[in-house]
């Protein structure tokens, strides 16, 4: 039985986001019990450095927690002072250079379950002690005698899209799943793993899409917010509005908005390829939201999530034509006639309910 030690990074509140209502210590505690509960399930005997966010263990105790164990991962959520910095980066120790392999599948996973880009393996040093690892707790880790001591970066709570992905419950859920798979090929555990991914309704995955408004007389960001179903401070941080929150008639802002997806159970003879051409969707696509790492194969019975795009179920209005809808989201459109099925003249009556596809990020 693998003995796997997982640390939440931090403690309750520390290290806020860019996205409204995220904090890594927080969110990094959620995400550890979703990779826990995986864990188990397959077989791990697992401890956690902190099971509730008023604890705070010095980096020598989390690292120490369970000596010898075959593991210690301890997870985060990276800043820059660059917004459009993304990815997920992966550390190990200076003194264990042949577990860089398992930290980069550990990495890889997750990041194609965030549908983020990976960044890469790093033994970051100590800048006044060579041989020293940086990192206080993988340094009492590997002190301590834990065979692999890592330090996992999920993305960059500073960028908005990655901010967003860590803010919704089931993406946590979902990269959970991968590292979790991650770590029970390197140790061979033999329990039966979950079915990746979480089903959801359709429509119901935040993340990934967004689209442009032009603020009107009398509009604010509450207003806005309200308007739109969005919270009116995601709407200010995907715009980049800082404090006080002003906006000016004619200004064009950024609307984040939900992914549009659809649940598939994986039936006989299917292959994430054939699952692909049947929605019209890239099959990296499939694999990324699902956590699926190569050689991608799925089994009967499993649960997919298929990202169909990003929409928007608008009402028309009194005097709306096709051509000021596609101006007021920011969309062409040809695009709006194709998702509705819409033949010239393009007429529109009011009340009719229509789908605005809405670009993705």
């Amino acid at each position: 039985m693998a003995t796997i030690v997982i640390d939440p990074g931090h403690y309750a509140g520390y290290n806020p986001g860019i996205c409204y209502g995220y904090n890594e210590g927080t969110t990094m505690l959620t995400l550890a019990k979703y990779l826990g509960e995986r864990l188990q399930a397959m077989g791990a005997d697992v401890t956690y450095t902190r099971t509730t966010n008023d604890q705070n263990p010095t980096l020598a105790q989390r690292g120490s927690a369970v000596p010898g164990a075959d593991l210690f991962i301890s997870l985060h959520s990276d800043a820059s002072d660059n917004p459009n910095m993304r990815g997920v980066t992966s550390y190990y120790s200076v003194q264990q250079p042949a577990s860089e392999p398992f930290a980069a599948e550990i990495g890889r996973a997750a990041a194609g379950a965030m549908g983020n880009s990976f960044n890469g393996t790093f033994a970051r040093m100590s800048e006044t002690t060579p041989g020293v690892d940086f990192y206080g707790v993988i340094r009492t880790a590997v002190e301590a005698g834990v065979k692999n001591a890592f330090l996992i970066e999920h993305g960059y709570h500073t960028n908005y899209a990655d901010c967003l992905v860590l803010s919704d419950p089931a993406a946590l859920r979902r990269i959970a799943d991968a590292e979790a798979e991650a770590i029970a090929r390197h140790f061979g555990l033999t329990g039966a793993p979950p079915q990746i991914g979480t089903p959801a309704k359709p429509g119901t995955i935040s993340g990934g899409c967004h689209f442009s408004y032009t603020v009107q007389p009398g509009d604010t960001l509450f207003v806005i917010g309200e308007r739109f179903g969005v919270p009116w401070r995601d709407i200010a941080g995907a715009s980049g509005i800082p404090s006080p929150y002003n906006i000016e008639v004619g200004q064009r802002l950024t609307i984040p908005w939900p992914q549009y997806t659809v649940p598939h159970t994986v039936r006989a003879g299917e292959t994430i390829y054939l699952i692909a051409e049947r929605y019209g969707v890239p099959w990296q696509n499939i694999a990324n939201a699902n956590g699926i790492a190569a050689p991608y194969r799925i089994e009967q019975g499993q649960r997919l999530l298929i990202a169909q795009g990003c929409q928007y179920d608008y009402t028309v209005q009194s005097g709306d034509t096709i051509y000021l809808i596609a101006q007021k989201f920011g969309v062409p459109w040809q695009q709006i006639a194709s998702a509705n099925g819409l033949k010239a003249p393009y007429r529109l009556m009011p009340g009719r309910k229509i789908v605005v596809p809405i670009p993705q990020v």
